[in-house]
């Protein structure tokens, strides 16, 4: 069994992938023993992101945590 990590040239890591396009790329299932910090945005950082399907975030405006679906961020909670 093969086991790759790999840091490329701009400083993402790659585990499982030798191709890494972003700061982390786990190409498997993710175990992680401690606090996971998503970002935080008020509205306005928030609307000048270019939103992708799947995306979350917390909204420090609103005080709502909130997912990027099917065209517009709508609130998770």
């Amino acid at each position: 069994k093969r086991f790759w990590l790999v840091f490329n040239s701009t400083g993402n890591l790659g585990v499982g992938n030798w191709a890494p396009t972003e700061k982390l790329v786990v190409a498997g299932n993710a175990v992680i023993s401690g606090n996971i910090k998503i970002g935080s945005y008020t509205t306005a950082e928030r609307d000048a992101l270019t939103g992708a399907n799947g995306m979350m975030l917390y909204n420090s405006t609103t005080n709502k945590f909130q997912g990027y679906e099917n065209g517009a961020w709508v609130n998770l909670v």
